[in-house]
Parts: C-alpha cells; structure tokens; sequence
C-alpha cells in the first residue's frame, strides 16, 4: 500500500489541501482513504506509484535521500500553480 500526502501547495489549487491524502493498494485508488483526487496529479505520479508498489527504491529513482523514508515528487501546472507530494511506503 502506498500513501501519498499533499506536503506544501504553493499558489492556488482548488483540488488539493495541505494533509490531503491519496491511497493507492495496487491497482485500486482506496477511495474511501482517499481525500482527493486530480488528474494532473494522477498523470505526473502514476509511474512512481507502479513501481513503488512493487519495491523500487525512492533513493534510486531519486525521489528521496539515503536518509529519509520519504520521498517528493513536485507538480507544477503553469507559474502560480506548483505543490509538491512526499510518497511514503506502508
């Protein structure tokens, strides 16, 4: 199972708030745990959540350092509109 939680949301975004949450248990988006849901983000994070499900490690994708257990990915729409979304492993 993998958890993804909005960290930081710079600017405007009228889906994601800091603390919102996406669960995803391979292939299913747990709606029911699930705070939001964007296709922007879903289109950006889709490939880190495949291969994270199944093992990868964050630090090799260079998503994290050797030190954390989470790891970031930053989503940018245009100049006002950019959040960023640690991925933790369960």
């Amino acid at each position: 199972m993998l958890e993804i939680e909005v960290a930081e949301v710079r600017g405007y975004c009228p889906v994601y708030r800091v603390g919102d949450k996406i669960v995803v248990d391979d292939p299913e988006i747990v709606l029911g745990k699930t705070d939001a849901l964007c296709t922007h983000a879903l289109s950006s994070l889709l490939h880190y959540v495949l291969v994270l499900e199944r093992g990868a490690d964050p630090v090799e994708l260079g998503l994290s350092k050797p030190d954390k257990i989470v790891g970031c990915v930053k989503l940018m729409l245009d100049k006002k509109n950019d959040w960023e979304k640690p991925l933790r492993r369960r």
